[in-house]
């Protein structure tokens, strides 16, 4: 099933009660039928950028050309919308990084401008005892 995504093929398997329309199934795909207690007959496989639209019927031989070419249009429609939301999800994380960041660089400013205030009271505390100093060494002169 890979082999036909990757090279974009469309895969009609038209009776799943015939072994040659099933051997490139993975092993346990009718038992996940038969554990939905649903019987699988016809199987239709179409691939797209996004991954492959599958449609499934009970009946053997369900789908025509024109079903299939409808199919193929409506695996384009999907793989476009699935593109744009995996494009929005993206959007929306990196909004959510940005929105982080200037969180982070906010707090930052705010935390240096802080930091910087308490210099300047640290640095006039400092001034004010060096003039108390020089007023004490005045007095004992």
């Amino acid at each position: 099933m890979l082999q036909h995504w990757r090279e974009g093929v469309i895969v009609y398997r038209r009776d799943l009660e015939r072994e040659e329309y099933r051997k490139d199934l993975p092993d346990n795909y009718m038992a996940q039928a038969e554990a939905k207690d649903e019987v699988w007959r016809c199987l239709l496989n179409v691939p797209n950028d996004s991954g492959v639209f599958t449609l499934r019927s009970t009946k053997p031989n369900a789908f025509s050309s024109e079903d299939i070419a409808f199919a193929k249009q409506i695996s384009d429609i999907l793989a476009i919308g699935i593109s744009r939301l995996n494009d929005f999800e993206a959007l929306e994380k990196e909004i959510d990084e940005r929105k982080r960041a200037e969180e982070t660089t906010e707090k930052t400013s705010v935390m240096h401008q802080k930091m910087v205030q308490q210099q300047a009271v640290a640095l006039r505390i400092s001034q004010a005892v060096q003039a108390i100093d020089q007023v004490s060494e005045f007095k004992d002169i």
